[in-house]
């Protein structure tokens, strides 16, 4: 058995006749704003707002498809076997026991900074703000309905469109992609995902549906795949993955066969000095 402790320079774990040591999660040591106990596991709500487990068998992140990351965790309140993550785009609740999605709320119009509390009362949750107590239904959660995410139009330089599987020049490396997310209610919940494959960093990144257009600058000569997705943050739903395909050029001095000319055409001036040289000294 193990009691973690926070400090303003980190969480402290202490086992019985043992040193204090730090808690390192990714090689760096975890800073918390809060500590919730569960059974044999302990939930960290870290600075950064990540979402953390602790337990016997170590440490590691709750976070689907890493959007519980989100930056902008309001409260955090463990009630009964659930946890409820309360942000500016909507309430989100982990069931403790198997750290999955159970349920969520989108609440459009209300100002969730003011979240106090939050308690079950029978068949309802109640959430306490500062400006009143909201009543909310219990395990009623809905499917969510994912709006499929367009890809409008894509830009060569700022001026010349992009069609798939179109061959690029090597100066046409200046691409920005357009994309469409139509979405009615609660649409601080969707994000856009995005990654470049070919590119160096193929990882997932994240934007809101406003932050358009997707930029990529100076791209190298190669084939790639442009990927995008929309996902609802609250329930972790995503949608189907659109691809788009596409190649830049090399420039023409750095082609194979440009560069196997230039070779052969080195190799016969070098012979024909060679053959004067010798021709001067007989």
């Amino acid at each position: 058995n193990a009691i973690l402790a926070s400090f303003k320079d980190g969480v402290m774990e202490f086992k019985e006749h043992k040193d204090a040591v730090p808690v390192i999660f990714n090689g760096q040591r975890v800073d918390a704003r809060e500590l919730l106990s569960y059974k044999d596991k302990i939930f960290i709500v870290t600075a950064k707002d990540d979402l953390l487990v602790y337990s016997r068998s170590g440490i590691h992140a709750i976070t689907p498809d890493e959007l519980l990351q989100s930056r902008d965790i309001l409260l955090v309140k463990l009630v009964e076997n659930q946890l409820w993550i309360i942000s500016n785009y909507g309430i989100k609740i982990i069931d403790a026991d198997t750290e999955k999605v159970a349920g969520y709320y989108e609440l459009p119009g209300v100002n969730l900074a003011g979240a106090l509390t939050v308690e079950y009362a029978g068949d309802k949750a109640l959430l306490v703000m500062n400006d009143g107590v909201y009543e909310l239904p219990v395990n009623k959660s809905k499917q969510i309905q994912l709006p499929s995410i367009t890809l409008q139009y894509i830009t060569a330089n700022g001026r010349d469109t992009v069609v798939v599987g179109k061959s690029l020049r090597h100066n046409q490396s200046d691409l920005r992609f357009y994309v469409s997310v139509p979405w009615y209610a609660g649409a601080d919940a969707v994000t856009i995902a995005y990654r470049l494959m070919g590119d160096n960093d193929s990882s997932w990144q994240y934007v809101s549906r406003s932050d358009q257009p997707i930029h990529y600058a100076s791209l190298a000569p190669g084939s790639y795949v442009f990927e995008v997705k929309v996902i609802h943050r609250l329930s972790g739903s995503n949608s189907d993955v659109k691809r788009f395909g596409f190649e830049i050029r090399k420039p023409w001095w750095q082609l194979t066969s440009f560069l196997i000319i230039v070779s052969l055409l080195t190799i016969r001036v070098i012979i024909l000095v060679v053959r004067r040289y010798s021709a001067a000294r007989l």
